[in-house]
């Protein structure tokens, strides 16, 4: 099933594509009290990707 709204080929700045990188390395503080969160009562989250 393809996925929609991505463009292949697409072009982007230089800009955009370092922030893109940077935000996939760091993690949210959403994400950071979900996985913690998860810790504590055992359960795991779920990414929404």
């Amino acid at each position: 099933m393809p996925v929609k709204n991505i463009i292949l080929g697409q072009k982007i700045s230089k800009e955009k594509l370092q922030r893109a990188k940077e935000l996939r390395r760091e993690m949210m503080p959403a994400e950071k009290t979900a996985k913690r969160v998860g810790r504590i009562t055992g359960e795991q989250a779920e990414s929404p990707f």
